[in-house]
């Protein structure tokens, strides 16, 4: 119908190159790149904040999932920036998108440029959430990883557990997505700072 209408620049055929970069994501990462960078070359240009958010923090993950995360690091960065000065209704994708981005700056050994990120997942998660929400379950427990993964295991498997209680207080102790997820974050800590039977007990 859009090509009928000689229609390549409107949010809506931005949104569609959204829809098939998700389509591809699970089979083809790099045409699943390539939608989600036609999305964003249109939704750059429309007014539509929310949806500009959205087509980077979705081309930043999947730019994430293939390593290539010095192009990540650049797309989750403008994608927090657009969102940061946005409309509140905008800022609620923003833990994700800092969550993210830290973890690709992890991955290139910017560790001062990661743990910035993950506390701005952290406080931005309780900010715009409140204390007993999946986004700080998920952001706590990044940060806990993170700095078990730099040598600082007291303050990680602190804020884990924390992560974890949370996880278990809103979700239910059965719950095998969110709970299990963190459980097992908890577990593999554990073991790699030497509390093996411990460790062992949650996975």
């Amino acid at each position: 119908v859009l090509d009928v209408n000689r229609d390549y620049t409107s949010s809506e055929r931005g949104l569609l190159h959204c829809a098939k970069g998700r389509y591809y994501l699970d089979y083809d990462a790099g045409k699943s790149v390539e939608e989600y960078r036609k999305a964003v070359d249109i939704l750059r240009k429309r007014p539509e904040r929310l949806d500009l958010v959205s087509s980077l923090n979705s081309l930043g993950q999947a730019l994430f999932s293939r390593h290539d995360d010095r192009e990540a690091i650049k797309v989750l960065a403008e994608a927090a920036s657009v969102a940061e000065s946005a409309q509140d209704k905008v800022k609620g994708v923003l833990p994700p998108i800092y969550a993210y981005l830290g973890t690709s700056q992890y991955r290139v050994l910017d560790a001062a440029g990661a743990e910035r990120s993950l506390r701005l997942a952290l406080s931005t998660a309780r900010r715009l959430n409140g204390d007993d929400h999946e986004d700080v379950v998920e952001t706590e427990q990044r940060l806990g990883n993170f700095f078990c993964e730099t040598g600082r295991f007291e303050e990680g498997l602190k804020l884990i557990r924390e992560a974890l209680d949370l996880a278990v207080r809103t979700k239910g102790p059965d719950n095998l997505f969110t709970v299990g997820g963190t459980t097992r974050v908890y577990g593999n800590a554990l073991i790699v700072y030497g509390r093996v039977e411990e460790g062992l007990a949650h996975l």
